[in-house]
């Protein structure tokens, strides 16, 4: 399991290696809708997908396992019950982001 750090800057790119492969992913904050979207990209920053939006206790990328992006869970975890949806200063100060693999998340 991995935490994947996140920052409040309003919109950033940051490289992860996550199951021994590259990608980056870029943050962004909408103020219109006032949440965070995640696009992930590729070694080549390639677009893998666009616009996810980050809510808190889901597998971000569970809709996309058909795509070629890693196969396990992608999550925002925080400890206290904030709403799903996170405010622009909850990510990186009390929520954060995990990537786990199928067999780390059966373990837990």
């Amino acid at each position: 399991m991995i935490t994947i750090p996140v920052f409040q800057s309003a919109s950033y790119i940051e490289r992860v290696i996550i199951d021994d492969v590259i990608y980056f992913l870029s943050f962004k904050w909408s103020t219109r809708g006032e949440y965070w979207i995640l696009d992930i990209l590729d070694q080549d920053k390639n677009n893998l997908i666009n616009g996810i939006k980050i809510v808190k206790g889901r597998n971000l990328l569970a809709p996309y396992q058909y795509k070629n992006i890693p196969q396990g869970f992608l999550m925002l975890v925080e400890p206290s019950d904030m709403e799903s949806i996170i405010d622009k200063e909850d990510l990186g100060d009390v929520a954060n982001l995990i990537y786990a693999t199928e067999d780390e998340i059966a373990s837990l």
